[in-house]
């Protein structure tokens, strides 16, 4: 027959109707044939398609007394308007080669883009007498060099991308029907590597993680301590060799974090422990900078024609709302044995040199030598950051012999401070000379 349209179902089930073209049978129960099927608004997690269209140049099968099988070689899906969380996605190529044999299903599935930034293979099969049944999925991978993640959306209103590096997927899933429906239970495993990529201007390089995941008897997902790497993230300055430990906690939409650590202006930063609330209304956690240099301090603060030596550590209380930091009650210290500032704004003619104090604090600090440094921090909504200084040192040039305590405040903007050292360079030229190391 030249064409033919089948419905299959039974008590429980209906499958969508099966088209089939050029149908021819033998004696023996011999049969072959062309096919097509559509399922509709399939779902599994926060994957969905609106359909599913099956199409095979060449179905087989044969049947006998206590034995039947077929067979569909490369069969191709067309999947229709594919969605990740909601958001669509682009639609790969599927190709796949089905089998059927005295009950048991089974497909391996080949699936990509053109270009070869996404290619996987998976392999499927179940039990119809049993109700048991099993899925693999082999290293399905990413190359976002060749497709970055917004190329895989088709719209991507955000301003973050990633632009390099891979990421790679790989599932042992097998279930049981039961009277109540389907125990599900297994495993994933999901790895980034050398991940690049941007957050407006800000840039990261060298991002790297694995999360394994066990999937229970009721489809819950369980994810694992997973350790991430980073090795920059590029705000105006360097912030390098990131690294922790996070753990999700999927039902209450929050990961505890230990073992932060990261390298920046010439020191040490580390984070104690913390969990972060995605739906709090704030988190709070403790940093304690250490060996921090003060002379990249100072450049970061274009602090015009002063000089400064000596390191500061100390303990940063954080607090984040939404996108808003807020830092109340931080305190840094020097580390011994301390450290000079050399002002020279009043030899430039920038100050006037009398008998103010004003101009005593100037000729003080036209040769400090301190050997204690204590500020107070705190950093504001709108992004204002205030260091309340104590100094205690002399000046050898003026009396060597008179301690010498003083009292500054520094203020500065950081966002608008950042925006400044974003301009002077181009986070792609960031990235690309990271890359090429």
């Amino acid at each position: 027959t030249a064409q033919a349209s089948v419905s299959i179902g039974g008590p429980d089930f209906e499958l969508p109707p099966v088209h089939l073209r050029d149908s021819e049978c033998r004696s023996g129960i011999r049969c072959s044939t062309s096919l097509d099927v559509a399922f509709e608004n399939l779902a599994l997690g926060a994957v969905s398609v609106d359909g599913v269209a099956a199409g095979s140049a060449a179905v087989e099968f044969a049947g006998g007394e206590d034995r039947w099988e077929a067979s569909a070689a490369d069969t191709r899906l067309t999947l229709k308007r594919p969605a990740i969380g909601g958001r669509r996605v682009i639609a790969p190529a599927v190709h796949a080669d089905l089998a059927a044999a005295d009950g048991r299903l089974s497909a391996a599935v080949r699936f990509g883009t053109p270009d070869g930034g996404l290619a996987g293979t998976a392999t499927l099969s179940h039990d119809l007498e049993s109700g048991r049944g099993e899925l693999t999925l082999d290293a399905a991978t990413i190359d976002f060099a060749t497709l970055p993640l917004a190329g895989l959306f088709i719209d991507w209103p955000y301003d973050w991308n990633v632009e390099a590096g891979t990421a790679a997927a790989d599932a042992d899933v097998s279930w049981q029907e039961t009277d109540t429906g389907f125990a599900v239970s297994g495993t994933l495993a999901a790895t980034a590597g050398d991940l690049a990529g941007r957050y407006a201007e800000i840039g990261f390089v060298g991002f790297s993680t694995r999360i394994d995941a066990a999937i229970g008897p009721q489809a819950t997902v369980t994810l694992q301590p997973a350790r991430f790497d980073v090795a920059l993230v590029d705000v105006g300055f360097p912030v390098e060799d990131i690294s922790g430990i996070a753990t999700p906690d999927i039902e209450e939409s929050a990961f505890a974090v230990s073992g932060l650590s990261m390298s920046l202006l010439g020191g040490t930063v580390t984070a104690d422990p913390f969990r972060f609330d995605l739906d709090a209304d704030g988190n709070q956690l403790t940093l304690r900078a250490s060996g921090i240099q003060l002379p990249l301090m100072a450049a970061l603060a274009d602090l015009e024609a002063v000089t400064i030596s000596g390191s500061v550590s100390g303990q940063i209380p954080v607090t984040i709302r939404g996108n808003k930091v807020i830092i109340d009650g931080g305190h840094l210290e020097n580390d011994p044995p301390g450290g000079v500032i050399r002002y020279g704004g009043a030899a430039a003619g920038n100050v006037v040199d009398d008998g103010s104090q004003l101009g005593v604090v100037t000729r003080t600090l036209r040769n400090f030598e301190f050997d204690s440094l204590s500020s107070a921090v705190e950093y504001a909504e709108n992004g204002d950051l205030v260091l309340q200084m104590r100094l205690e040192g002399i000046n050898p040039d003026f009396d060597p012999t008179q301690p010498v305590i003083l009292n500054l405040n520094v203020q500065n903007n950081v966002p608008q401070m950042l925006r400044s050292l974003q301009a002077t360079r181009s986070i792609g030229e960031v990235l690309e000379q990271r890359l090429s190391k």
